[in-house]
């Protein structure tokens, strides 16, 4: 008798443990707002508004991790898991910022005195493709 008994009730719940995952993966909801076509389309939808004539300038500011030929990437702080890859323009021009005292001196240079570890300040334009170009570096000491 209890070999019997045995034999119905490993069926019996192993079909409750199945239906109860079948009910909780059916029942389970993704948070409001956050599907992958919703937030794909608020991207865009914040990229277009970042392209509106009423930005007149969009900048990052940060340290640079990464010098590849004309490309920078840039991280804030001491927190280097969110970086930002800028794409240089050709003909970007690069100036120095030097601070003595409250004196303040600006003088131009060249792409190879951008160093890893420097603070830089980017004006940046936003490509059709969504891609970041950097029209100018300020090199912040």
């Amino acid at each position: 008798m209890e070999g019997m008994f045995k034999v119905i009730l490993v069926p019996v719940l192993a079909v409750i443990i199945f239906g109860g995952g079948i009910l909780l993966g059916t029942s389970y909801k993704q948070p409001s707002g956050t599907t992958p076509a919703s937030s794909q389309s608020e991207a865009v939808k914040n990229l277009e508004m970042l392209r509106s004539p009423s930005i007149e300038s969009i900048s990052a500011f940060g340290r640079v991790i990464d010098i590849s030929g004309k490309n920078l990437t840039l991280s804030f702080g001491e927190d280097d898991k969110a970086p930002i890859f800028v794409k240089m323009k050709d003909d970007a021009e690069i100036s120095i910022q030097q601070k003595e005292g409250t004196k303040i001196s600006v003088e131009q240079t060249n792409f190879e005195t951008i160093k890893i570890g420097d603070n830089v300040n980017i004006p940046l334009t936003i490509l059709p493709n969504g891609e970041l170009q950097g029209e100018s570096v300020m090199i912040v000491q």
